[in-house]
C-alpha cells in the first residue's frame, strides 16, 4: 500500500469511528431511545458506521488513478440502504405491541413490520439508482 493509501484508509477509519460517536450521542436525545437495548443500539451505530465506510470506499475508488468507474456518489443508495437497515431492530423496538417472549412473534406496529422494512429497503436502492441514472442525462 503506498502512503496515500494509507491515508485514505485511516481517514476512513476517522472519519467512521467520528460518525459512530456523533450517532450514538444523538441516539442519547431521540425520544424513546432510552427503551432500545443494547443490540438495537449497537446495529444502529454500526448501520451508520458502514455507511460511512460504503461512502469512504466509494471515494478511495474515485480517487484511484485507473478510475474503475465506482465514484462515492454512486455508492450512496448503498449507503442510505445501510444506515436504514441498522434501524431495523430499533425500529422493531419502538413499534413492539405488547410484551416480547423468546422464541415468539413480535407484533409490531404497521411501519415496524418487516414488510414495511424491505419495501423502504426496495425504494431506496432501486429509487436511488433511477435518480441517479436519471440526473446523468440532465
Amino acid at each position: 500500500m503506498t502512503r496515500d493509501e494509507e491515508k485514505v484508509v485511516g481517514g476512513t477509519i476517522v472519519v467512521t469511528t467520528f460518525a459512530a460517536l456523533i450517532t450514538y450521542g444523538l441516539l442519547k436525545f431521540v425520544p424513546g431511545s432510552e427503551k432500545l437495548s443494547w443490540s438495537a443500539y449497537f446495529f444502529v451505530v454500526f448501520g451508520v458506521a458502514f455507511a460511512f465506510v460504503i461512502l469512504g470506499g466509494g471515494l478511495w475508488c474515485e480517487l484511484q488513478m485507473d478510475n474503475v468507474g465506482v465514484t462515492m456518489r454512486g455508492m450512496m443508495p448503498l449507503a442510505v440502504a445501510s444506515a436504514w437497515g441498522g434501524l431495523w431492530p430499533a425500529m422493531a423496538e419502538w413499534g413492539a405491541i405488547g410484551p416480547a417472549y423468546i422464541g415468539g412473534e413480535q407484533q409490531v406496529v404497521w411501519w415496524a413490520a418487516e414488510l414495511t422494512r424491505c419495501i423502504g429497503l426496495f425504494f431506496i436502492i432501486v429509487g436511488g439508482y433511477i435518480w441517479m441514472y436519471r440526473r446523468r442525462f440532465d
